[in-house]
């Protein structure tokens, strides 16, 4: 929306209104919208890891530069998520996570037992993180993190790796980072985990609180989950 001018705090409370009070009461019922990280590829290597916020009246998506191109964090939830689009439609024609469906009319009662769960169908299987970081407060501290397909086994081998050793990704303080690939012409990068830290008994109380309030946020796919290169699943 062009053209609008941002009013002032100052302004607001000059008029005697309370401006979370407000925002509050506007919100209420409302899912919240968690920012995003994605990957910006670059054929010259300089890829970017970002933090999508989202749209505001002023811009189309407020985004800020992970630094280093380094997020760390705890891992609250890890979904399979699979979906298939209409052109141009946020919202998928079939969904599932974890393989259940989340939508009124699912082409298979599970992944498992339909034809487009075939590689090469046009409904693909990502990896969707609910990611904290116990040191940023604002907006939130949690992010979505859908991982690109060339990232996944990444993150299957970090499980692998966090299961022998018995410790669960939820105790574990993770580092993301991003890999320069070159092969066949093309350029891109893929987020690899690392672990960082185990956490401490206070920061595990913290999480758990965390996790029980928003890992509900998450139960249907969205087209933002299918954003990265090579995720195009539109029928058709």
């Amino acid at each position: 929306m062009n053209g609008i001018q941002p009013i002032q705090v100052q302004q607001l409370a000059e008029l005697d209104i309370d401006l979370q009070a407000e925002l509050n009461s506007m919100t209420e019922g409302l899912q919240k919208p968690l920012p995003r990280i994605r990957v910006e590829h670059s054929p010259s290597g300089k890829h970017r890891m970002l933090i999508d916020y989202g749209p505001t009246l002023e811009e189309d998506s407020r985004q800020e530069e992970v630094p280093d191109n380094t997020f760390t964090g705890v891992v609250l939830l890890a979904q399979q998520v699979r979906a298939v689009f209409e052109a141009d439609s946020p919202s998928p024609t079939c969904a599932s996570v974890n393989d259940q469906p989340t939508v009124d009319t699912p082409r298979s009662a599970s992944c498992g037992s339909c034809s487009w769960s075939a590689y090469g169908s046009p409904c693909k299987e990502k990896t969707r993180l609910l990611l904290l970081d116990p040191d940023r407060e604002n907006p939130t501290p949690v992010s979505v993190f859908p991982l690109s397909p060339t990232s996944i086994k990444h993150w299957k081998r970090y499980l692998q790796r966090l299961a022998a050793s018995k410790v669960p990704y939820l105790v574990m303080m993770t580092r993301f980072t991003l890999q320069d690939i070159q092969r066949n012409g093309f350029r891109w990068a893929e987020v690899v985990p690392v672990a960082e830290r185990l956490v401490t008994p206070a920061e595990l109380e913290f999480i758990k609180e965390v996790r029980a309030e928003y890992n509900r946020l998450l139960a249907d796919v969205r087209r933002d989950d299918y954003s990265d290169p090579g995720d195009a699943t539109d029928e058709g």
